[in-house]
């Protein structure tokens, strides 16, 4: 994931939405290191709303200076990341890396990968690092 970060830096405006307490999530960026990626953070912990409420997506687009219909979410729940971002009019990308199947009363995503790396050909980005 560092290396997709680092590809994306300055090109694009980076967000990061994660629930949880702020201790907790704060710590947990320390210590990988990705702090630095992100153009704007938000904690659920910090900002008193979480995901799925739409409100928290709201936030980081304000943070990011970027408006809904042409930011995406990439995110690994549906429950969460899916119907939050969808709530919010932002293009919600499933990250399912385990091929998991989707139930009939499950969010859609507007776009579901496996990898990561699947973004730059969604995004029509014709490299990739070797």
């Amino acid at each position: 994931m560092p290396e997709l970060l680092g590809l994306l830096k300055g090109q694009l405006p980076q967000g990061l939405i994660t629930n949880g307490a702020s201790d907790t999530q704060r710590e947990r960026l320390h210590w990988f290191d990705l702090e630095r990626h992100f153009d704007a953070i938000v904690i659920s912990g910090e900002v008193g709303v979480a995901k799925p409420d739409a409100a928290i997506f709201g936030l980081a687009l304000d943070m990011l200076a970027v408006s809904a219909d042409g930011a995406w979410y990439v995110g690994d729940s549906l429950h969460t990341d899916v119907a939050g971002a969808r709530a919010a009019g932002l293009t919600a990308v499933w990250l399912n890396r385990l091929g998991s199947e989707r139930k009939a009363d499950d969010p859609e995503p507007d776009l579901e990968i496996e990898s990561l790396t699947e973004l730059f050909t969604a995004r029509g980005v014709a490299y990739w690092p070797a």
